[in-house]
């Protein structure tokens, strides 16, 4: 479907006004609602994807929490488990060639 292009101060001469922050915000109940009915997400999704949403976000809090010396041992550490991940699989692929 190509719509063609218009100029950008043509554009912004006729669009719409924007929306204020008060009319864009949406109740709790009204999302969900939005989302179960509309959206076809199920009352188990959303929870579940509440559950990582917030796992991430303190995972976030966490890492900008720590000084930052500790992110240098973290770094280190998962590099280490990476490498002996990388040798572990290496040697198992050598055992089923044999």
């Amino acid at each position: 479907m190509n719509m063609g292009t218009i100029n950008v101060e043509e554009y912004e001469a006729n669009r719409r006004p924007r929306r204020s922050m008060r009319q864009m915000m949406m109740n709790y109940y009204y999302r969900r609602n939005l989302l179960i009915y509309t959206c076809g997400e199920t009352p188990e999704g959303l929870k579940k994807a509440t559950k990582k949403i917030k796992k991430t976000r303190l995972g976030r809090a966490i890492t900008n929490a720590l000084p930052l010396p500790f992110q240098y041992i973290e770094d280190m550490t998962e590099s280490a488990i990476r490498k002996t991940r990388r040798v572990l699989a290496k040697k198992e692929s050598r055992g089923a060639d044999i």
